[in-house]
């Protein structure tokens, strides 16, 4: 468990220092960004990485572990204080990112919507910006996946939630994977039917050119930075099995 492998306190404590750190996390993480930077490689540091991992400690929901007052707040903010002041003037440290893959429920039921997680990621920039206003802060975000199930939202859609989820944060930071794209022309290669390759991109486009063009515009026009963080395909492109 992370009280475990990072603290040696009997419970989860709210506020991370050193005293209640295990030894050997905190040399882990020094020889982690030790051996980065004697590579001559930044690291995107990204804490808190899953959804469940700080609200599972403190048995919050995801609903309601971002809102303020929660646990799971209190220590993700005070976990972001001491890796910042740690590794604020380390030669490795490039910038930081809250989470991996959140997702939202706009329904606030089974996790946080689009407002409530982006004023928590806010909230987070904010105590990494008290340390140093240096520190540019992001969060790894997936964009929905480029498939022929209707059910997935619009491109305006996703823009808009986007929008909302890093309106507190320095840049975006979005991983893109497909499950079966829908290419007009390309249903030999792509192994997907006639009838189902004519099938509107639940999206609103066809390929991920024209999905990467609506996220550089939408940062451009936000004045924001657009990193990818992660992308793929299925297994050479050649294949729709969901087994890949």
């Amino acid at each position: 468990s992370m009280l475990t492998r990072m603290h040696n306190t009997a419970t989860v404590p709210l506020t991370v220092s050193d005293a209640n750190l295990r030894p050997s996390f905190i040399a882990a993480c020094d020889t982690a960004m030790n051996s980065i930077g004697e590579y001559g490689l930044f690291c995107h540091a990204n804490i808190v990485w899953g959804q469940n991992t700080v609200s599972g400690m403190f048995s919050e929901s995801q609903a309601a572990s971002v809102l303020p007052g929660s646990k799971t707040r209190e220590y993700t903010i005070s976990f972001c204080e001491w890796f910042c002041n740690r590794y604020k003037n380390h030669p490795a440290f490039l910038h930081l990112s809250i989470g991996n893959e959140y997702v939202t429920d706009e329904t606030a039921t089974t996790a946080p919507n689009a407002a409530q997680l982006g004023e928590f990621f806010s909230a987070v920039a904010l105590s990494a910006k008290r340390v140093s206003k240096k520190i540019l802060v992001t969060a790894d975000i997936s964009s929905p996946a480029i498939s022929l199930v209707r059910t997935k939202p619009t491109i305006e859609q996703t823009i808009d939630k986007f929008r909302t989820l890093f309106a507190g944060l320095d840049f975006y930071c979005l991983h893109i994977y497909n499950e079966d794209y829908s290419f007009t022309g390309h249903c030999a290669a792509e192994s997907v039917g006639v009838a189902n390759n004519a099938i509107y991109s639940p999206l609103g486009y066809e390929g991920v050119e024209s999905l990467m063009q609506a996220y550089s515009d939408m940062a451009k026009a936000d004045s924001k930075m657009l990193i990818i963080g992660e992308f793929g395909v299925n297994e050479d492109n050649e294949s729709s099995d969901p087994a890949n």
